[in-house]
């Protein structure tokens, strides 16, 4: 006994065989990149700057009757930055945050503006600049108060002043008085409080002799390093002249 096996026979046209899948183009706000949309075949889509690919990046021709792709088409949707930060004492205006949309920051009265009152919706989903802050109009930033220092005043509007001071022992370099700018700045420099050379620190508590020597290196303007000396004459611990170079 013989097996005979059941063998169905499907005769293709020529003409079916010559069939291409629908032609993906025009494809909206992207690009195809491949031409041959014939049975077997792939192309791929991608999108123009700004946009984001929903769906499949490459597509293959399927065999069949329906010689349809082997997915549905991709879209390319504009890109999305989302709803931007608010701003304390201020408002943030404009309704459509997607590829190249602006919004518009203001301040409430009373206050300005610092930074860029426009950011725009750039093509990696981000907002560009930074977030601005909305100030009290007709002032300056805080001063500060320097380190072993005090600052007197704390009115910071404009053509106000602030005073600056030291703790015992220190010296003010800087401005030790700065007057709020229009333009919202502050004039002169900031200061600071340096330590004072206390040379009573450096005295004996019990002299043997009514003279001190003092030997010093000391660096001149010019970068020169010379040796001075100092003589110092005491008279019951206390400093009565000196005479440098002795």
């Amino acid at each position: 006994v013989f097996y005979q096996p059941l063998c169905i026979s499907i005769i293709v046209s020529p003409a079916y065989q010559l069939q291409s899948c629908p032609d993906p183009r025009p494809f909206r706000n992207g690009i195809v990149i491949g031409t041959d949309f014939s049975v077997g075949m792939t192309v791929s889509f991608e999108c123009l700057p700004g946009y984001s690919l929903i769906g499949e990046a490459s597509l293959t021709c399927l065999h069949g009757i329906s010689r349809n792709w082997n997915h549905p088409l991709p879209r390319c949707e504009a890109g999305h930055c989302g709803i931007p930060e608010g701003i304390v004492n201020g408002q943030v205006i404009g309704e459509n945050f997607g590829y190249r949309d602006t919004v518009v920051y203001q301040c409430l009265p009373g206050y300005r503006l610092i930074g860029s009152s426009v950011r725009i919706c750039l093509q990696d989903n981000q907002w560009s600049g930074q977030l601005p802050i909305c100030d009290i109009a007709g002032s300056c930033g805080d001063p500060g108060i320097p380190s072993h220092g005090s600052r007197e005043q704390t009115d910071f509007r404009i053509r106000s002043k602030v005073y600056f001071t030291c703790s015992e022992g220190y010296e003010l370099i800087g401005s030790a008085e700065r007057m709020c700018f229009p333009n919202g700045t502050w004039s002169g420099t900031q200061p600071f409080c340096k330590r004072r050379m206390n040379m009573d620190n450096s005295y004996p508590t019990t002299l043997l002799q009514p003279f001190l020597l003092v030997i010093q290196q000391c660096e001149r303007e010019t970068g020169q390093n010379v040796i001075q000396r100092t003589l110092l004459r005491f008279s019951k611990k206390k400093l009565l002249d000196e005479a440098q170079n002795y």
